[in-house]
């Protein structure tokens, strides 16, 4: 209920934009169907919630600023806090429901479109066929959150055990890493004409640094032997998270508007402590590392 309700402000606020710029019958076709979830943010907030504050939205007399880059993120958390509590079976009715309600919200909150593609695309990996099967060999845990590690405490303490953990372990970084991979794909797309953007000659670095990322996570619980089942899993986990956290860092320098001024010692470091990262991962996938150095 509160995800949806982060939805609606953000597309009530974006609808409520169009209205300025636009006649409201111009945006009849593509908004009426939902326009319950379009209402003025205010009257939305009180009815839902009457008794808290409405937090990203500040009021001044009759006229509120919305702060888009912290309802993203707050759209972001409670979306992952609520796939992390899903049983299997409650997993595919959120799917299912985050398509319907996209569609409630076109054109004015893209988001929930967004994490269905994420989802979509973490559930096709190697590492949530890996859990989703083990998951099912018993069936109490079917009745506990697929990503939950309370089954420890009632599963019996064997390898297996200790090895789908590791497995539910390499979750957030699986999520991460396609986060990551989605927002560099949309920022190429964007500019894969442009002759001015000097950034872009950092294309065919970047896409193979995600060639050694997706071969990693692979690795995980696809070589021979998976390395989710190595005895130094809890170093090698470690190292990649370093790898991707760094890499988000890099990123966040190199796709801001400051890059060509006030950023370029920071972007200088983050892509040095990149680089020491991924020179780590040469006994595990040497070809791929050697091509991104």
């Amino acid at each position: 209920m509160y995800l949806e309700f982060l939805g609606t402000q953000f597309a009530s606020h974006q609808y409520q934009i169009a209205q300025r710029r636009y006649s409201r019958d111009s945006l009849q076709t593509t908004a009426d169907h939902g326009r319950p979830y379009l209402m003025d943010m205010r009257m939305l907030h009180d009815l839902m919630f009457p008794k808290t504050s409405i937090g990203i939205i500040t009021h001044s007399e009759s006229e509120f600023e919305f702060d888009s880059e912290l309802a993203n993120k707050m759209l972001l958390f409670a979306a992952n806090w609520t796939i992390e509590q899903a049983t299997e079976s409650d997993f595919k009715l959120y799917l299912l429901r985050f398509d319907w309600f996209s569609s409630q919200l076109q054109p004015f909150c893209q988001f929930f479109d967004y994490f269905k593609n994420l989802i979509g695309q973490i559930i096709e990996h190697p590492i949530w066929q890996y859990i989703s099967d083990h998951r099912k060999l018993d069936v109490d845990m079917q009745l506990m959150p697929l990503l939950s590690l309370d089954f420890v405490d009632l599963a019996a303490r064997n390898s297996e055990t200790k090895y789908l953990c590791n497995a539910i372990r390499c979750f957030d970084q699986l999520r991460l890493s396609n986060q990551q991979w989605i927002t560099e794909q949309e920022w190429i797309t964007e500019r894969q004409y442009s002759v001015t953007d000097a950034r872009s000659c950092f294309v065919p670095v970047l896409k193979s640094l995600r060639v050694l990322e997706k071969e990693f996570l692979s690795k995980l619980v696809e070589s021979t032997p998976k390395l989710i089942e190595d005895k130094s899993f809890d170093d090698i986990i470690q190292l990649y998270s370093d790898l991707i956290e760094d890499h988000v860092l890099f990123w966040r320098y190199f796709s801001s508007s400051m890059f060509y001024s006030d950023l370029t010692d920071q972007i200088v470091i983050a892509w040095h402590s990149l680089r020491k990262d991924a020179a780590k991962f040469m006994t595990i996938c040497p070809k791929a590392v050697n091509h991104f150095l």
